[in-house]
Parts: C-alpha cells; structure tokens; sequence
C-alpha cells in the first residue's frame, strides 16, 4: 500500500492512498485533483507534479508522456510507520510557480519575488560577524 502525500501550497499538504501504484498519468493527476478541490480550477497542462528521488535527494518533475516517470515515483517511496506501508512525497504547483499562490497574487509576482531574492548582492561579511559569538 501507498500513501501519496504531496505538498500544493507552501504549507498545505494532502495525501490519498493506493494499494498498486498508478501508471497512467491521467488518472494519477485526476486523483490529486480530488483530493484538492482547489487544483480543479487549473488546466492539466498547466500543473506540475515533482516526485522526490531519495537516491538523489532532490524532486523529480513528473512527465505526463513519460510512463517511466510515473512508475518511477512509486519506486522512490520511502517506508513508513510499521512497514505497512510506503510514502510517495510529492510537490504539486502549476507550470510557472514554485507553489500553486494561496492570496490572489499571480505566480509571476511569486517568481520574480523568489528570483530577486537570488540575486541580491551579498551582505557585508563585518556586518554578519556581530551576530555570531565564538562558543569555546
């Protein structure tokens, strides 16, 4: 048995179970969109689906004409609990955003905001140093 936990907001989690794992894309991304009523007012094409790779320790976007992908996902679930059963960790957000925006900002403003971040110049390294005190 799986349980597909998934991340749709920057702190919104929901989770489905399955007993065999889903291989077609379609009807994985039509269960997401049930337990979500939110993500039903998204086009499919616009929504992407990231399943975390514990090898590499990273999210994996799911493609919808890969059925390796989809399968791949299952494989990637980690055991939980007593062993009764395993998690799929997944990160849902449409096509141009981080995280599908909870308050009626567009996922432009989101991804300019993140990216500026980024870019900002280093502060100062004096500044930063009498915030940290030597422990001995």
């Amino acid at each position: 048995m799986f349980q597909v936990l998934f991340q749709y907001f920057e702190d919104r989690y929901a989770s489905f179970y399955v007993v065999i794992p889903i291989t077609n894309f379609t009807e994985f991304l039509e269960r997401v969109k049930k337990a979500v009523s939110v993500l039903k007012s998204i086009p499919d094409d616009q929504i992407r689906i990231s399943y975390k790779d514990v090898q590499l320790k990273t999210f994996v976007n799911v493609d919808s004409h890969e059925q390796l992908n989809l399968q791949e996902t299952f494989r990637s679930a980690s055991p939980y609990g007593s062993g009764s059963y395993r998690r799929v960790h997944l990160k849902v957000r449409e096509s141009d955003s981080l995280f599908i925006p909870k308050s009626s900002r567009s996922s432009q403003e989101t991804t300019r905001n993140c990216s500026s971040t980024q870019n900002q110049a280093p502060r100062n390294r004096n500044s930063d140093q009498k915030h940290f005190h030597t422990i001995r």
